[in-house]
C-alpha cells in the first residue's frame, strides 16, 4: 500500500492517501481525519492572517466556518439509557464502555442517580458530583415526612411508602419512626442540624484518580446505593455499620473517561428507575430524556409483565411524548423506529441468536448513517473552506489592469456602513440582508396564520374531547393504586410514581398529534428556492459588472458562492426544524403544567384528609374539582399551547434573519477574491504557498474519503 507517510512536509497530522482504495473505513478514523485536515486548514489561515488586512471579514468568516466544522464533527450524541429497575442498564453501559464504571450487583438496582459518561483525552478518571441545594432538598423531604408522619412503622406500611423510608433513613439513619417524624417541627432546621449531610448540599466536589480501582472506590459511594434494609429499629442500628449514604441528595454525577467508543461524542446517561421523588432529579431526568439523540429501554422480557417500573417505561404518556419529539417531519418518525432499542435480556439460545441478528442489523443500519454524515461533512469542508482559502493563495494576477479593476469592484460591491439603509451597510450584505430578512419575516408570518388558522381549530375539538376524558381518567387512576400511594400523588400536586397531569393531557395530545405533523411538514420547502432566487439575482448582477479582465474571475467566484450556498442554505433548514422540533418536545410539558396548576386548588383541599373514611371522601372531592376546573383546564391549555406557538413564529423568524447574515457575508466574503488580492511580500509569499500545497492536498484528500464512505 502506497500511503505518503512523510507528514512532516505540510506538518499536518493527516494520512496522505493516493486513492480510496487504500482507505480502510471506520467512524474512528474518519473523524480523526476530518479534524486533522479541518485544523491544518485553520493553521494556514492564521499563518494567512499577516496578509488579510484588506478584509478582516475574510478572516473572521474562515475562522467561524472553521469553528462550526469542528463543532459539527465533535457533535455530542446523547443516549439515554433507561429500563426498570435492576435489569441490567449498568452491565449494559460497562459492556458498551468495556470498563466497569457503574456499579453493579447481580441483577439488584445500584445505580442510585443520574449518571452522565462522556470521553475526555485524559487517561485518568474524571466525576463531578452535583449535589440537590438545601431548598431542592427542602421542596423533597417536606412532603415525604408528611407522607410518613401517620403511616404507622416502616415495616408495616405500603411498598411505595417503604421506598420512602428507605430513601430517608439513607441519609438519616438515627430516625426511628412515626413518633421521632413527629418531633421534627420546622424541615429547615431539622436538614441543618444534621451537619454530614447539610454541608454536602450545593456543592460540586469531584472525584479524579488515574487508577480505576482508586476512583470506583471513591465514586461508588456517590452514585451506588448499598441496597440494604433501614426497616430494622434505629436503635438497633450505629453510624459504623449504617453511615449516611448520599445519593438521595445527588442531582447528577458527571463521569469522564477515555474510552474509545465515547471518542467520536457519544454520552451515555444512565437514568436509574422511574417515579422520582425529587422535582429538580426528575426535572433534570426530563431534560436529558428530551434532548437526547436516541434512548435505550433495557428490560428483562421475562419481569416485563409484571414489573411496575417497566410499565411506567412504556406507558401511553411516555410513548405520546416521544411521539411529539418525532413527527416534525417523516425522516425523524422513520428514525424513531430504529432509534429507541428495547434490549431484550434473557438466557436462551434462540433469544441470544435474535439478539445478535438484531445487532447486526442496527449495526448495519447505524454504519450507514455514520457514511451519510460524514460525507455530508467533507462536503461542507470542501465547499465552505478549502475551495475558499485554495482559491484566495493561488489568484495571482497583479497586472495594471486587475487592479484597477478590482478597484473599481471593491467600490461598488464591498460593504460599508450606511445608517440610511434598511440592513445597516451597502454591498454585498447589505443588498442581501435586506430582501432575505423580508422572506424570514414571510416565512415567519405563514407560520403563524397556518398555525392559527389550522391548530386553532383542533386545538378546541382536542380541548373538549380532553376534557370529556377527565373525570375517568382521574376515578381510575384514583382506584389503580394504594390509598398512601394517592395521597402522596396529590400532596406533589398529581407528579409522584406516575403523573396524573400527564395523563390528562394524553387525549389532547393524542387528538393533534397527527395534524401537528401535518402543519410543519412542506411549508419551509420553497423557502431554499425563493433565497436562491435573492441571492442569484445578485451574483448575476456581480458577474455582469466585473471589467473584462475579471470576468473569468468573477464568474469562478460565483459558481464557488453558489455552491456554498447551496450547502449554507441545507443547513439553515436543518436549524428551523431543530427549533420547530424543540417546541414539539415541550408541548405535552407545558400542558401538564398548565393542567397542574389549575387542578392546584382540588390536589391542596383533598390531600390532607385524615381519619375515618377520609379515602373516599378524598377521591371524592378531588373528582368533584375535576368536574369542577375540566373545561377551564383545557380551554386554557388550549390557549398556552397556541401562544407558545406563536412565540415559535417569532423564533422562526429570529433563526432566520440570524442564519441569513451570515449568509450574505459568506457570499461576500467569497466574491471578494475580486478585488481583495494577497500581498506579495515575502513573508506572505510563504505563507500563501504553504497554504496552497496545504489546500490542494486536502481537496484530494477529501475526494478519496468521499468514495470510501460510500
Amino acid at each position: 500500500m502506497d500511503i505518503d507517510d512523510d507528514d512532516s512536509r505540510l506538518n499536518h497530522g493527516y494520512t496522505v492517501y493516493q486513492s480510496s482504495d487504500q482507505i480502510v473505513y471506520d467512524a474512528e478514523t474518519a473523524v480523526s481525519q476530518y479534524v486533522y485536515m479541518a485544523n491544518a486548514i485553520g493553521q494556514r489561515i492564521e499563518e494567512l492572517d499577516i496578509g488579510l488586512n484588506k478584509s478582516s471579514m475574510r478572516s473572521v468568516k474562515w475562522k467561524r466556518s472553521l469553528n462550526q466544522l469542528l463543532d459539527m464533527a465533535r457533535q455530542k450524541t446523547v443516549i439515554a439509557v433507561c429500563g426498570a429497575t435492576g435489569s441490567g442498564k449498568s452491565s449494559l453501559i460497562n459492556a458498551v464502555l468495556d470498563l466497569p464504571l457503574v456499579p453493579t450487583d447481580g441483577g439488584q438496582a445500584c445505580t442510585s442517580v443520574i449518571t452522565e459518561i462522556s470521553w475526555h483525552e485524559d487517561t485518568s478518571f474524571f466525576a463531578e458530583v452535583v449535589f440537590l441545594s438545601e431548598e431542592e432538598w427542602l421542596h423533597e423531604l417536606a412532603p415525604l415526612l408528611d407522607d410518613l408522619k401517620d403511616t404507622g412503622e416502616p415495616g408495616n406500611t405500603h411498598k411505595d411508602l417503604r421506598a420512602l423510608w428507605d430513601k430517608l433513613r439513607a441519609v438519616y439513619p438515627h430516625l426511628k419512626g412515626c413518633n421521632d417524624l413527629k418531633n421534627i417541627t420546622s424541615v429547615p432546621d431539622f436538614i441543618r442540624s444534621n451537619a454530614a449531610t447539610h454541608s454536602v448540599l450545593g456543592t460540586n466536589p469531584v472525584v479524579q484518580n488515574s487508577d480505576k480501582a482508586l476512583f470506583m472506590q471513591d465514586v461508588r459511594r456517590y452514585i451506588g446505593s448499598a441496597q440494604q434494609s433501614y426497616l430494622a429499629p434505629a436503635a438497633t442500628l450505629d453510624n459504623a455499620t449504617h453511615p449516611c449514604e448520599l445519593w438521595p441528595l445527588i442531582k447528577v454525577v458527571k463521569i469522564r473517561c477515555n474510552s474509545s467508543v465515547l471518542s467520536l461524542g457519544s454520552v451515555l446517561v444512565d437514568i436509574p428507575g422511574t417515579g422520582d421523588t425529587n422535582r429538580a432529579r426528575a426535572s433534570m431526568a426530563s431534560k436529558y430524556m428530551k434532548d437526547c439523540s436516541h434512548i435505550w429501554i433495557v428490560m428483562d422480557i421475562t419481569r416485563a409483565v409484571n414489573d411496575s417500573n417497566a410499565e411506567d417505561l412504556m406507558n401511553e404518556a411516555f410513548r405520546i411524548q416521544l411521539f411529539m419529539g418525532a413527527i416534525g417531519d417523516q425522516h425523524q418518525t422513520d428514525a424513531l423506529r430504529t432509534d429507541i432499542k428495547v434490549l431484550e435480556m434473557q438466557v436462551s439460545d434462540l433469544v441470544g441468536q435474535k439478539r445478535v441478528l438484531c445487532s447486526q442489523r442496527r449495526s448495519e443500519y447505524v454504519i450507514g448513517v455514520l457514511k451519510h454524515n460524514f460525507r455530508q461533512q467533507l462536503k461542507e469542508l470542501n465547499e465552505v473552506l478549502a475551495k475558499s482559502v485554495h482559491s484566495y493563495v493561488t489568484e495571482n494576477d497583479t497586472s495594471d489592469g486587475a487592479k484597477a479593476g478590482g478597484e473599481m469592484m471593491r467600490k461598488q460591491w464591498q460593504s460599508k456602513p450606511e445608517p440610511g439603509s434598511a440592513s445597516g451597510t451597502v454591498g454585498i450584505t447589505g443588498k442581501l440582508k435586506e430582501p432575505l430578512h423580508i422572506l424570514a419575516r414571510e416565512k415567519s408570518q405563514q407560520l403563524r396564520e397556518r398555525i392559527s388558522q389550522s391548530m386553532g381549530r383542533k386545538s378546541r375539538a382536542a380541548a373538549v374531547k380532553a376534557a370529556q376524558c377527565a373525570e375517568q381518567i382521574s376515578d381510575d387512576f384514583a382506584a389503580s393504586m394504594h390509598w398512601l400511594t394517592y395521597r402522596g400523588t396529590l400532596r406533589r400536586h398529581g407528579s409522584w410514581r406516575q403523573d396524573l397531569n400527564a395523563m390528562f393531557a394524553i387525549p389532547f395530545m393524542r387528538r393533534i398529534a397527527a395534524h401537528w405533523s401535518n402543519v410543519f411538514s412542506h411549508l419551509f420547502l420553497d423557502l431554499q428556492s425563493e433565497a436562491n432566487a435573492i441571492i442569484e439575482k445578485t451574483l448575476t448582477e456581480f458577474e455582469e459588472s466585473a471589467p473584462p479582465l475579471l470576468k473569468d474571475l468573477a464568474h469562478a467566484q460565483a459558481e464557488q458562492c453558489r455552491k456554498e450556498v447551496q450547502c449554507a442554505l441545507d443547513d439553515i433548514i436543518d436549524a428551523i426544524h431543530d427549533v420547530i422540533d424543540t417546541e414539539q418536545k415541550e408541548a405535552s410539558r407545558y400542558l401538564a403544567l398548565h393542567i397542574q396548576e389549575v387542578l392546584k386548588p382540588g390536589y391542596e383541599e383533598a390531600a390532607p384528609l385524615s381519619g375515618p373514611g377520609s379515602t373516599t371522601r378524598r377521591k371524592s372531592i378531588f373528582h368533584d374539582w375535576v368536574v369542577k376546573l375540566k373545561d377551564s383546564a383545557f380551554e386554557g391549555g388550549a390557549d398556552v399551547l397556541l401562544r407558545r406557538l406563536d412565540e415559535l413564529s417569532d423564533a422562526v423568524k429570529d433563526t432566520l434573519e440570524e442564519e441569513f447574515n451570515n449568509l450574505s457575508e459568506k457570499v461576500e466574503v467569497t466574491l471578494s477574491l475580486v478585488w481583495d488580492r494577497p500581498g506579495n511580500d515575502a513573508l506572505e509569499l510563504k505563507a500563501r504557498e504553504t497554504a496552497r500545497a496545504t489546500t490542494a492536498e486536502i481537496l484530494e484528500q477529501i475526494k478519496h474519503w468521499s468514495r470510501a464512505a460510500k
